[in-house]
């Protein structure tokens, strides 16, 4: 009973202030810090009401900025102190960039700039208000500087300077210069960071040992360990012939960098530019001679021509025109207004079933010049001796999938006493598989894709003709040059709408009347097609009977017109020679 009543008097102990005493020798910690008063009852002293931990919550948080005060004061314990170390040793081996320090970055003692224990002290006090102080720096209410506080800064002087936190921060000073100018080309504009063998190198960084030394990022080794240079000392450069030019520009490296012009140039014009217009990397940006094109740069079209590119805002040479124009965007019953009229952006989705013995020119109300060729005709039954004529549907070559299986038949025969088959063979099958979009991105597409859609889907029903027998549509199919009005029949035809779709709900311009919109129906904007079609060649299907140079070396030199793949537009195939000069004249427009 005696150990039951004997009581311990918390409120009598000293913990660490004297002269009481918490550490071997009498000493004492001067810790905790902040001490309270025991109250007789544990209850809450504040409920949560507009802050987390109610409205004590600014007393609580004074009580952390002391308590922090302490810590980092205390002379007695090296924790606080070695917290600072460790958080200054952190930035001294974090990642060196161009905003650390002021101008000698890459020789900057700490590189994700300084800390004081005052940004820690002040987050504490204002902390529960939702503001987040900087952690680095001198001042917790500025933070450390950006690359667009170095590079852009408040605007450019007026010798093409560029100003940062009041000062002139010079065109060399800018990382991607230097690299350019050292490494790329290889100008040694300083001598000291002409380094054949690292790309970049800074103090301290993730390569030192605890903030002593450098980081070195090297440059790329091929398998021997050489270093890959993309300037002089690339090999396959020098063996290409890149730098017999007898000039170098460079275009401006960003829309607030000006044109930088080298000094004792060294033929490497890859960023030459032919216009004032941004560069396009498909245009043919590099020539060693007039007899000599570059082998490591290709030749294409500039983005700035509509007629060599996929859009454009007036269209390009494949009838698309830029789903993002200017024009109507608030009401889409009315469309897209552009000039006056309704804007389609796919006028081959937009082009109408028409009739004719072959297919019409591009022009004259017919769009249908594409990527690739593409079209499906049904054929006519034709009357007397002229020929059939077909309605012909064209669609956007979107090919999702395209397959061409052959098969040959061979039946197996055993005869007695012998353990191996013979065979025999016994036909021929071919079987063309295609999938495509069609997608309206324009309102007056969508009715019009639709009415091919379903004159494509009536092709598979019977044809009754005027006698009222029931015979099968034949079908002709266009995919490039793959095959050209090829004839057959489509077998299947399936047409899935794929989730992501969105539809039509033809609601009309006048929302609140709730009318609806009598020009559209309510359809899904993308449909997929996927259909199997089988051929009907117009050869016997044989082995190609080719002609070889019997007195030669017995190379093919004429082509049988067993042409399965077509290669072939119309006017001329690929298995007829051609004149090298023909060859390689591009053809301007695109064939039928």
């Amino acid at each position: 009973m005696g150990l039951l009543d004997l009581k311990t008097d918390l409120k009598s102990l000293k913990f660490g202030n004297p002269p009481a005493s918490d550490r071997p020798g009498s000493g004492n910690s001067n810790q905790p810090y902040i001490t309270d008063s025991i109250d007789g009852s544990i209850t809450p002293q504040s409920e949560d009401f507009l802050l987390r931990g109610g409205l004590n919550t600014p007393l609580d948080a004074a009580n952390d900025v002391v308590r922090l005060t302490k810590f980092f004061g205390d002379l007695k314990s090296p924790r606080g102190i070695l917290f600072v170390a460790k958080q200054n040793l952190l930035s001294r081996i974090g990642a060196a960039t161009q905003a650390s320090g002021n101008t000698d970055w890459k020789n900057a003692p700490l590189n994700e700039g300084l800390y004081t224990p005052l940004s820690t002290i002040a987050q504490a006090g204002v902390g529960f208000t939702g503001a987040h102080l900087y952690k680095q720096g001198l001042n917790p209410l500025n933070g450390i500087r950006t690359y667009t506080d170095v590079v852009k800064g408040n605007g450019i002087d007026e010798n093409q300077n560029f100003i940062a936190n009041n000062s002139i921060v010079e065109i060399d000073n800018n990382r991607l210069v230097n690299l350019y100018r050292t490494k790329f080309n290889d100008e040694e504009i300083n001598a000291a960071i002409a380094d054949p063998i690292n790309v970049l190198t800074y103090a301290g960084g993730p390569g030192s040992d605890l903030g002593i030394g450098n980081t070195n990022i090297k440059f790329a080794t091929n398998n021997i360990g050489s270093p890959l240079r993309t300037g002089k000392e690339n090999i396959q450069l020098q063996n290409s012939g890149f730098f017999n030019t007898p000039s170098i520009r460079v275009q401006q490296l960003s829309n607030f960098l000006p044109p930088l012009v080298l000094s004792n140039p060294t033929g490497f014009d890859v960023f030459r530019g032919k216009s004032n217009e941004i560069s396009d990397f498909r245009e043919e940006i590099f020539e060693i001679s007039k007899s000599k094109t570059s082998t490591v740069t290709g030749i294409a079209p500039n983005y700035s021509n509509p007629q060599k590119t996929i859009d454009g805002v007036k269209g390009s040479r494949i009838n698309y025109t830029s789903p993002g124009q200017r024009g109507n965007v608030i009401n889409y019953q009315k469309g897209k207004i552009v000039n006056g009229n309704i804007s389609v952006v796919d006028h081959i989705n937009y082009q109408p079933l028409y009739k004719s013995s072959d297919v019409r020119k591009e022009g004259d109300g017919i769009a249908k010049n594409d990527l690739v060729k593409f079209r499906i005709a049904a054929v006519l039954r034709s009357k007397g001796n002229s020929p059939p004529e077909k309605i012909y549907m064209h669609f956007r070559a979107f090919i999702d999938q395209f397959s061409d299986s052959y098969g040959a038949k061979w039946s197996g025969i055993q005869y007695m006493g012998r353990g191996e088959e013979f065979y025999k063979y016994g036909g021929f099958s071919r079987k063309i598989s295609l999938s495509y979009t069609v997608a309206a991105q324009s309102k007056p597409e969508l009715m019009a894709q639709y009415k091919k859609l379903n004159f494509l889907a009536s092709t598979l029903a019977p044809d009754y003709g005027d006698s009222g027998y029931m015979g099968g549509v034949l079908t002709t199919l266009t995919l490039g040059g793959w095959c050209y009005e090829l004839p057959g029949f489509i077998d299947s035809l399936t047409l899935d709408i794929p989730q992501e779709s969105p539809w039509e709900i033809a609601i009309g311009s006048d929302v609140e009347k709730g009318k609806g919109d009598k020009t559209v129906k309510e359809m899904p904007h993308i449909c997929k097609v996927t259909m199997n079609f089988t051929p009907i060649h117009t050869f016997r299907p044989e082995l190609q009977k080719n002609g070889y140079d019997e007195e030669g070396n017995g190379e093919v030199d004429t082509y049988g017109d067993q042409h399965y793949i077509g290669l072939t537009n119309g006017r001329n195939n690929n298995y007829v020679p051609v004149s090298l000069k023909d060859a390689q004249t591009p053809n301007t427009k695109q064939s039928t």
